[in-house]
């Protein structure tokens, strides 16, 4: 029997699990891709970000959806968030504007709930039939394939990451709304 998840809306309380699971599983996921100064990076960071995140969540002011996934045990594995528009380090870094309206910030999930289905649940949780947009790492074969397979393809827009991406090259992909 598949492994059942807790799946629901990201609270104040949730910042610090919530950003826990999410810079462990950037660790997890660009561990090929990113050099180690790339995961040590976001671990330094880590506290701050719960900071900013919470006191986002409990002022209202963060005009995303946020979402996490907790197994059996109470252990997050896995965080969603997702919103309308462009978000400020696209704007700032002069990426191509997309004719989707709707944005995947970022999807992850802990390494060992891969092919539970865990990520496809979160992916229709965030943006259900919403004509959406994602960025890619170059690299992220895996991401590709499962963004692919849930119906997402390329618009030709790329640009360069930003610094606490190392500068590394990613590129669009977009869903139509069905």
């Amino acid at each position: 029997m598949p492994e059942q998840y807790d799946v629901r809306p990201a609270t104040p309380d949730d910042a610090e699990d919530y950003v826990d699971c999410h810079v462990d599983c950037l660790a997890e996921t660009y561990v090929e891709i990113m050099p180690p100064a790339f995961a040590e990076l976001h671990r330094r960071e880590a506290a701050a970000l719960v900071d900013r995140t919470r006191q986002a969540w409990q002022a209202g002011t963060d005009q995303t959806s946020s979402w996490l996934a907790r197994d059996a045990t109470g252990e997050v594995v896995g965080v969603v968030r997702s919103g309308w528009g462009q978000q400020s380090w696209e704007r700032e870094l002069g990426a191509p504007t997309s004719s989707a309206p709707f944005q995947l910030h970022h999807l992850y999930t802990r390494q060992r709930t891969h092919g539970t289905g865990l990520g496809r649940q979160l992916l229709e949780i965030a943006v259900g039939a919403e004509h959406t947009y994602l960025w890619i790492l170059h690299g992220n074969a895996r991401a590709d394939r499962f963004y692919r397979r849930q119906g997402f393809g390329p618009d030709g827009g790329e640009m360069t990451c930003g610094a606490s991406w190392f500068h590394r090259t990613m590129y669009r992909l977009v869903r139509p709304a069905p």
